[in-house]
């Protein structure tokens, strides 16, 4: 079995089905499995919250952290992750509203990222 080479950019796309915390955790988890090591994805959505509880599982490190004379495990999720919403309102089939929000990261720091 030949080995494949990591990436350092993919594009990923969710299949139009079902929209569930299973659905998004696979689909996290298989584009965690083609990246490099390092490699930190810069990732937008739609405003499905979903996403954000797998991309912060999925990229991230456990810290062992001194609290009160015990050492206790935290997550941590990557400092260099970036992940934007696209958020769409539609009336009547017509386009209303669109509101971007940043759930990880800076808006800078994400036009700094599509730009380069």
């Amino acid at each position: 079995m030949a080995g494949h080479r990591p990436l350092h950019k993919a594009s990923a796309r969710a299949a139009s089905g079902s929209r569930t915390q299973h659905a998004a955790h696979l689909l996290i988890h298989s584009l965690q499995r083609l990246l490099a090591h390092d490699c930190l994805p810069l990732f937008t959505s739609d405003g499905l919250n979903l996403y954000f509880s797998a991309l912060t599982a999925h990229f991230g490190e456990w810290l062992q952290v001194g609290q009160r004379g015990r050492n206790v495990r935290r997550w941590q999720v990557a400092a260099g992750l970036i992940y934007g919403q696209v958020k769409k309102c539609s009336r009547r089939r017509k386009l209303v509203r669109v509101t971007h929000v940043m759930r990880l990261g800076t808006e800078d720091a994400l036009k700094a990222a599509l730009q380069g």
